[in-house]
């Protein structure tokens, strides 16, 4: 009002995106092999370009953004650069609360947030709801209330495949994501992908 300028926002947009058929991937139409690697908070080069490129020197073609969310740059890097982004949630087995309902109705309303305020970039092309929070002793209930944040992603983004990390797909989510920590250092594949025979079988 009165001649003054109105606050301004501007923002990239792009369009990406991505959806399994049976066991393949298809990105914008064209199957896709992922080869993937994680970012983790406490590993690698703490600025997104210099992480970017280790991670495609490496083979990989999609980053998951290790059990927080980043910094704006991070999305905005791999926006430019055409890089494929797991965005994932700070919802996670660390948290240690998931016996309050407290924690359960706060995790949601991150979860909403964070999937708002990042749901413009055509980099994620894929949402982690949380890490690891089926190990945390509590069994059906807190299978349960993942489920529930499964809900609370679809209810603000059903665009995008949406995993809980480590956590099966608890007979609602179109991904199967199962952690294979107990083999580091070893021979990680075909070894510990023996939980797959067993469900095919």
């Amino acid at each position: 009002a009165g001649g003054d300028a109105p606050d301004i926002l501007g923002q990239t947009f792009g369009y990406r995106q991505l959806w399994a058929e049976g066991t393949r991937y298809i990105l914008n139409g064209i199957p896709i092999t992922l080869f993937g690697t994680s970012a983790h908070f406490t590993e690698g080069p703490a600025e997104p370009e210099a992480f970017y490129d280790a991670a495609l020197s490496s083979g990989a073609n999609i980053v998951r953004l290790h059990m927080q969310p980043r910094m704006r740059d991070w999305y905005e890097v791999a926006d430019r650069r055409g890089i494929l982004l797991i965005g994932e949630s700070a919802i996670g087995l660390q948290n240690r609360g998931s016996s309050n309902p407290v924690f359960w109705e706060n995790a949601r309303r991150q979860l909403t947030g964070f999937i708002t305020a990042r749901r413009n970039h055509p980099a994620i092309v894929i949402w982690s709801i949380e890490n690891e929070m089926g190990l945390d002793g509590h069994g059906k209930v807190t299978d349960a209330e993942v489920r529930k944040l499964y809900a609370t992603a679809m209810a603000v983004d059903d665009s995008r495949l949406i995993e809980a990390e480590g956590d099966t797909d608890l007979d609602v989510m179109p991904m199967t994501n199962v952690h294979c920590w107990w083999d580091y250092g070893k021979a990680m594949y075909p070894e510990c992908f023996f939980w797959y025979e067993k469900s095919e079988s």
